[in-house]
């Protein structure tokens, strides 16, 4: 029973991978020759910061999939970019765990 719900946590994490990564940098949305005048801006700038760290595990393997989009609209697409960046680097290590302690009271 356990092999099969690790294979489905595993099959569940692959199959939201593949989804987040429709939606990564370098892809077809964002090509001149295709969609003109279509840039990326500032939500795309945020969306592409927030996946970085899969999108770099992937950019590794695969030549089609790059970390940064250069066809965006400039400075909002930055300023979202970075934000992510922070949201995706800072937030996990701020998370901690609570600690419920009784408060003892000496008398």
């Amino acid at each position: 029973m356990l092999i099969n719900r690790r294979f489905l946590v595993l099959g569940l994490v692959l199959i939201v991978a593949l989804i987040f990564l429709n939606c990564a940098p370098g892809n077809e949305r964002w090509d001149q020759d295709i969609n003109p005048g279509h840039q990326a801006g500032f939500w795309a700038g945020l969306w592409h910061g927030l996946l970085i760290i899969i999108t770099f595990i992937v950019s590794l393997f695969t030549k089609e999939v790059g970390i940064y989009e250069v066809n965006n609209a400039g400075w909002p697409y930055n300023v979202g970019f970075l934000i992510g960046l922070c949201f995706s680097f800072l937030a996990p290590w701020r998370i901690k765990p609570w600690k419920w302690r009784k408060k003892t009271r000496s008398k």
